[in-house]
């Protein structure tokens, strides 16, 4: 049977928002991609009774390093983080919320319209150094993704989730297969822990993030490991 519509409400943590600092996500400011990313929301969950539109980030408390998110699994994948001061994203109309696992949070908006980038100065686009980069910065790797996601965003799950219907390739994704998700920009190998029926009969893909895919492609060709 398909998924229910779930409330955002049932899912909210009992954190202090006068202890954050910061947001921070994964991927480089894009207006588009941020669109997409906030409108596959509106399938699964409400808030304030209307569908919600919102945008996965991590959040800095009062006191924690930036460098400490960043040594988080998920973030660590990413090669470009935008941050923002909390009060920044608040005042451009984006209620922030606390849900599902810390340090996740929700950047809301029930109306479905992403506001354009807050003012000039109160996003900074941050370069994080990967393993395997040519000397202008950009991935060794030719990649396509199996899985589209945004590895910012998880559910109640604790997990990164996905629509199985944006996978080129649908039978490789099952339990228990490792599969390359994430973005071309930033892909990275996961593990498929389950998939789940939601809303309007559309199966939705958590996954366990394991690393950078260029780190395990650099790993397996070290070995030598061919396929038989």
């Amino acid at each position: 049977m398909p998924g229910a519509v779930k409330r955002l409400e049932d899912f909210l943590r009992g954190d202090d928002p006068d202890e954050w600092e910061l947001v921070i996500r994964g991927r480089q400011f894009d207006p588009a991609r941020l669109l997409a990313d906030a409108l596959d929301m509106v399938e699964l969950y409400t808030w304030k009774d209307e569908p919600v539109a919102a945008v996965s980030a991590s959040v800095v408390h009062r006191g924690q390093t930036i460098d400490e998110l960043l040594s988080e699994r998920r973030l660590r994948t990413r090669r470009d983080v935008v941050v923002a001061p909390v009060a920044a994203v608040v005042a451009a109309g984006f209620p922030v919320l606390a849900t599902f696992d810390a340090p996740h949070v929700a950047s809301c908006s029930s109306n479905r319209r992403w506001p354009r980038r807050p003012g000039s100065g109160s996003c900074s686009v941050t370069r994080l150094p990967t393993r395997t980069t040519m000397g202008d910065g950009s991935s060794t790797m030719s990649t396509h993704v199996t899985l589209p996601a945004d590895v910012n965003r998880i559910d109640e799950s604790g997990y990164v989730w996905a629509f199985l219907d944006r996978s080129r390739v649908p039978d490789a994704v099952r339990p228990g297969a490792v599969v390359v998700a994430g973005d071309d920009d930033d892909p990275v190998f996961a593990e498929v822990i389950d998939i789940v029926e939601g809303p309007a009969g559309r199966k939705i893909v958590h996954i366990d993030v394991l690393g950078p895919a260029d780190v395990f492609a650099e790993a397996l060709a070290t070995a030598g490991v061919e396929r038989r």
